[in-house]
């Protein structure tokens, strides 16, 4: 979850800053899905943070208004959206290692 934390701030930044220009959105997206994908590959923990955070990026791309002050408030908000979920997830349910919550 704090790797789909970082991950998702990351790439809604990324994908905010990068919508002004199709080149770069084109570039980013690709350099992100490739190292994401690489994640993916080193751990079976990791994949669905992977492509979670690929479709993060990609959200973050099809929304209008790419500034920078845009760019920062969506990675705001989804920080403290994701933090409190995981605050949640670590106060509501027991703490029992593989096993479903």
């Amino acid at each position: 979850m704090t790797v789909l934390t970082m991950g998702g701030t990351i790439g809604c930044f990324l994908g905010t800053f990068a919508a002004a220009n199709i080149w770069t959105a084109l570039l980013m997206l690709a350099t992100w899905g490739f190292l994401w994908g690489l994640l993916r590959g080193l751990s079976e923990i990791a994949a669905p943070a992977s492509a979670l955070s690929v479709v993060i990026f990609l959200c973050a791309l099809g929304q209008p208004d790419p500034s920078l002050a845009v760019a920062f408030h969506r990675s705001l908000l989804l920080l403290i959206g994701c933090g409190m979920s995981l605050s949640l997830a670590m106060v509501l349910w027991p703490f029992r290692p593989y096993a479903p919550a």
